[in-house]
């Protein structure tokens, strides 16, 4: 962490009752009690009117003022351009030449100009937070807000040491941002001294959907032996992930942002992802050289090291496809650390499908080659050619905690170009252990730590019947229990009438259901379905019906998966509930 500013002498941090208040002040800077400058006359004359050693717009109270709003960000003096060479792009441009004048922001006053937005490689807006500890108090600015130019205003770019900043977005209510707060203050001690300044915020106190304050705010950091500012607010909801970004699973939120410049440079949501947080506050760090004008935007590629294995790619996303494009196909290869991008937590070890139809069914098996120390773990994804990003994830394949190898059978919802993410299971071990008690020491992942070998299948799966045909006599509901092995997926078979089938998880804690009716005779799918059926009491259910237009005497197969699985000591179990549904009226 930098070094402290002073405190302005208006705020008194009351240790006893744990609350910050807020005193009036005769001037907007500390230790001056005459008027500030505040007029336009007084903020454009290039003088220090009220001696507080800062002149025009680099005076906190001119800064407030539309005539300090320049592009150039420079006072009447010149001085806000020369000082400390903000104007001219100072700092590394954190595109890994060491250039500083081909990313330096154009300045407005004391922060970056607008456009400002809320994706990847867009300016954050200058948001501000109320100080919860002594430490958010050091960083904020004259009026006891910390605002983001307050934190701007210590980056490299305007003389200081920051060069990211890592938000911590945390709630009282939830059990995981209580185990990650701890490891927060890990991450600030490995990387305070390498410019990355951790800021730890509670949006949430112990009850759910009521706002934290300060006094619970300050508690909560001492509690977690927080060394880095607290403070209390909340990020607009365009500044989280979206449901369609891997990661979206409420708190806590991370935000990584290049102090440099202000730029979102990524970001996710939920519990059981910390260890990648070093690597790309590594890249941070060191400068991403995939990150830098003209667009700002990431690229993905999957390449880490083309030359091991059998798995011949690079691809990066839109690119023609290299590999398991025509099936069967056996692969070898290393899986490298996992990076952020935009909420994506991805393996840089990806393997590029090609297109798939609608229908077509495939088989994935991932084994781990030798003792080494890893979970064969892997998702399906869609790929996006037009942004350059994985976007609106498939399924997240099954994970055996301590496993040798892991399989899944997938059903093709829609056509698309496809990937599958290879990862250490390790990575989501929280996820698989659960929130009630600590998940074991051998069980946490890597820390970025060695590559690790792989072996892929990748078929054909061809999809059949599980189960003798599905008669529904009488008006009570057709109850079919199953339950799922390593990665099945199970298909019964309808009298092809109008039907409406509910998916219902035995156990909460190990199974997402996922519905699917697929027609046989043409191979395609009819409708899907993953929390459509979810209740209070059952929040992890599916529901499908059978569209009105459907032919009402065509076999119609129930496909029963999974978006997601836990399993935690026996395979997770399920109840399909089928019904009568009574054709539309002619």
């Amino acid at each position: 962490m930098v070094g402290p500013r002073a405190i302005r002498l208006g705020f008194v941090l009351v240790a006893a009752g744990g609350v910050v208040t807020a005193g009036a002040c005769g001037d907007d800077t500390p230790g001056t009690t005459g008027p500030g400058e505040h007029t336009p006359a007084e903020c454009s004359n290039g003088l220090d009117d009220d001696g507080d050693g800062a002149t025009d717009c680099l005076d906190y109270g001119c800064i407030l003022l539309a005539i300090c709003d320049r592009r150039d960000g420079g006072s009447d003096d010149g001085s806000a351009d020369g000082e400390d060479g903000a104007g001219d792009g100072g700092g590394d441009g954190g595109d890994g030449d060491g250039s500083a004048e081909d990313v330096g922001p154009d300045l407005c006053g004391d922060y970056v100009c607008p456009p400002y937005g809320s994706d990847v490689g867009e300016v954050l807006a200058d948001l501000r937070f109320t100080p919860a500890n002594f430490e958010a108090l050091a960083m904020a600015g004259d009026d006891g807000v910390l605002d983001l130019h307050d934190v701007f205003a210590q980056s490299q770019t305007r003389g200081g040491t920051l060069r990211g900043i890592l938000f911590f977005d945390a709630s009282g209510a939830c059990g995981r941002s209580s185990g990650q707060a701890e490891y927060m203050e890990r991450i600030n001690q490995e990387f305070r001294d390498d410019g990355i300044q951790v800021i730890g915020m509670l949006s949430v106190g112990d009850t759910p959907g009521v706002p934290a304050d300060v006094a619970y705010a300050m508690a909560y950091a001492t509690a977690h032996g927080w060394t880095f500012p607290a403070i209390v607010g909340d990020f607009p909801t365009e500044y989280w992930p979206g449901p369609d970004i891997v990661g979206h699973s409420g708190f806590p939120l991370i935000l990584l942002v290049d102090a440099l410049n202000m730029r979102l440079y990524g970001r996710y949501s939920g519990a059981g992802r910390l260890s990648l947080l070093r690597q790309t506050l590594e890249l941070l760090v060191e400068g991403d050289p995939d990150w830098g004008p003209p667009d700002w935007t990431r690229r993905v590629d999957f390449d880490c090291n083309p030359a091991v294995g059998t798995e011949t790619e690079p691809n990066s996303v839109g690119e023609a496809p290299e590999n398991a494009t025509a099936l069967p196909q056996i692969m070898s290869g290393v899986s490298c650390p996992a990076v952020i991008e935009d909420g994506v937590i991805m393996d840089a070890e990806a393997i590029d499908l090609g297109m798939l139809s609608a229908g077509q069914a495939i088989d994935v098996q991932m084994t781990r080659v030798g003792v080494n120390d890893v979970y064969p773990f892997f998702y399906l994804a869609r790929g996006d050619p037009r942004s350059g990003l994985i976007r609106d994830p498939t399924w997240w394949a099954p994970g055996i905690m301590a496993g040798v190898s892991a399989g899944r059978q997938y059903i093709i919802e829609q056509s698309a170009q496809y990937f599958l993410i290879l990862a250490d299971g390790r990575a989501v071990a929280e996820d698989f252990m659960g929130e009630s008690g600590p998940v074991a020491d051998q069980h946490h992942c890597c820390e970025g730590g060695a590559d690790y070998w792989w072996e892929l299948g990748v078929d054909r799966f061809p999809l059949a019947r599980t189960e003798d045909v599905v008669e529904l006599t009488g008006s009570p509901p057709t109850h079919v229990r199953g339950t799922f092995d390593e990665g099945d997926l199970d298909v019964y078979v309808t009298d092809g009438h109008w039907i409406s089938v509910a998916m219902v998880e035995d156990d909460p804690e190990k199974l997402d259901p996922y519905l699917l009716l697929y027609d046989p005779l043409t191979g395609t799918v009819i409708t899907s379905d993953d929390d459509g059926g979810a209740t209070e009491e059952k929040p992890n259910s599916a529901r499908v019906s059978l569209p009105p237009a459907y032919p009402d005497a065509r076999l119609v197969w129930i496909v029963a998966g999974y978006d997601r699985a836990w399993l935690r000591g026996s395979d997770p179990g399920y109840d399909l509930v089928i019904e009568w549904e009574p054709p539309p009226p002619p």
